[in-house]
């Protein structure tokens, strides 16, 4: 409970989270289920394997950036999170309408991820990048909110 100590001025604030993880895990076993089915396995292929998965929830709040594209290598480097990848299976991503995810294409440039309202990003991480053998591959993302 000492997680919640600091919200207790907002009393819904923990059964919503709480709410919103388990809806998250929901979709998260229906996505595995689809990743097996794109690799040629059975539906429940996956389901013994991650029966009791790694499923954290983290929120993050980023003030903005000014809004305008780098000009120089040193405004590059002003992001709200850096140029990262994920360790899980996949991490799904809700963006509010400000956006500001990127993500590194396969030339190397790094494009906006533009929000779209009521979708999910669903990011691929290193381990699905494992255990397909490279076939789901992930690409590196940041922030700049």
């Amino acid at each position: 409970e000492f997680v919640w100590d600091s919200t207790s001025n907002l009393p819904e604030l923990k059964e919503f989270v709480i709410a919103y993880w388990r809806a998250c895990l929901r979709f998260a076993r229906s996505l595995i289920r689809a990743f097996a089915l794109s690799l040629d396995l059975p539906e429940d292929f996956f389901d013994s394997r991650f029966k009791y998965p790694d499923a954290n929830l983290t929120c993050n709040y980023y003030p903005s950036l000014e809004a305008k594209p780098p000009t120089s290598a040193q405004e590059r480097l002003e992001v709200s999170i850096g140029s990262h990848t994920d360790f899980q299976l996949f991490t799904l991503l809700w963006q509010d309408e400000v956006g500001g995810l990127q993500v590194l294409n396969r030339q190397g440039q790094w494009i906006n991820a533009k929000p779209i309202e009521g979708t999910l990003v669903v990011n691929i991480a290193d381990y699905m990048q494992r255990i397909t053998n490279d076939r789901d591959v992930q690409r590196a993302r940041e922030l700049r909110a």
